[in-house]
């Protein structure tokens, strides 16, 4: 939903907990490939991975995080 000028949108993707990181870097090279710039990463497996992504004023935050057994949430919020 609209926070502001800010935006988050959710996903349910299917996902181990010890595998954070495959679904967080799979958004962000995407994001790299559409002409974002990667930030930064961060990980505390096994509760969520992150990344940081900007193109001009725009920024893109990409949070996988665990759910329940067999489920990730994909979070990205875009300001």
């Amino acid at each position: 939903g609209p926070f502001g000028k800010t935006e988050r949108f959710y996903a349910v993707i299917a996902g181990d907990p010890n595998d954070l990181l495959t679904p967080r870097d799979a958004a962000a090279d995407a994001l790299v490939a559409a002409g974002f710039k990667l930030l930064t990463k961060d990980q505390e497996p096994p509760v969520e991975a992150e990344a940081h992504l900007s193109r001009g004023e725009r920024l893109v935050s990409v949070q996988v995080a665990s759910l329940c057994r067999g489920k990730l949430r994909l979070r990205y919020t875009v300001s």
